[in-house]
Parts: structure tokens; sequence; C-alpha cells
């Protein structure tokens, strides 16, 4: 069963690269740029989790509409934005109704990673994200050769008997 992400991006589509990873890890992402339309594609798809950019014009006037809903009252609600917006970290974002935040620029592995905690892995799994993959194992040093089995050791010195009298 499909995954629905919906996405309040801004004007001007920032958040285009993350709607990408979601469709590669096997989310269905929709997007919204307007937060009026938002409230109402929230209804239609009934997402899983909503990623509100806060940059967008009555991002949180939306939250507080869909927030009221029963349906949005359990949803989680990661904010995007840059910490102009007044709300600079997770505490701020739990103050503001919502469930976490990311600040720009966006680690893709990070948030994909929040997203996976909140509603589960996607449809066909993870896909490695261009410059968020786990660095290589260092190579392991060559075995070393046995050591040479050591020397018996002596049996111990025996102490003399007393002289007898």
């Amino acid at each position: 069963m499909p995954k629905n992400v919906l996405i309040l991006n801004d004007s001007e589509g920032s958040l285009t690269p993350l709607i990408e990873a979601l469709a590669q890890n096997g989310y269905t992402a929709y997007s919204s740029e307007n937060s009026d339309l938002c409230v109402d594609k929230f209804d239609e798809v009934q997402p899983e989790i909503l990623l509100l950019s806060l940059t967008a014009i009555g991002a949180l006037d939306s939250l507080q509409v869909i927030r009221m809903d029963p349906a949005g009252a359990t949803v989680p609600i990661v904010f995007l934005g840059t910490g102009a917006e007044g709300i600079k970290n997770p505490a701020a974002a739990q103050q503001r109704g919502g469930d976490f935040y990311f600040q720009h620029p966006l680690n893709m592995g990070e948030v994909l990673g929040k997203i996976k905690s909140f509603i589960g892995v996607g449809e066909g799994g993870p896909v490695p994200i261009p410059g968020d993959e786990p660095e290589a194992p260092a190579e392991e040093p060559p075995a070393e050769e046995p050591a040479a089995p050591a020397a018996p050791a002596e049996p111990p010195l025996e102490e003399p008997a007393p002289a007898a009298p």
C-alpha cells in the first residue's frame, strides 16, 4: 500500500528535489504551492505525513485548519524552513503544532530517515540519495601470521626439603 506524503511547497518550488527523493524511495508525493489548496488536498489524499514549508504564504494557517480536522490531529507534520520564520528547532515546531523541524539546506538522508521513523519505509524500500551514502568501510588490515607456539614452560622449582637433624 503506498505511503502518501503531502508537501506544502513554496512558490519557488524549492522542495522539488525532496519530492523526487520521496518518489525514488517508494513514497507517493503530492505537492501544493498554495496553503488554501493544501487543506483541500489534505482531505483528498489523506496523507500519512505532511511536510510544511514555512516559507509558503499561509503555512501556519493551513496547519491550524488541518489540526482541527480529526484526521489531521494525529498526522505527523514536519516543518521545513530557513529559521527566519521564527521556528528554528524541533522544540519550537512542537510548540506551534508541528512534530519536527528541518532547516534549509535540507539533508535528504536525514529528512527521509525522519519520514521513515514516522510512517515506515515506502513501497520498494529505500534507494541511496546522491551525497548521502554512508562511507565505504575501511579495508581490513591483512591477517597476521599466527604466532609460533610458545616454548613449554619450565617446571616450577621445587623447594629443597628441610635437612634432617
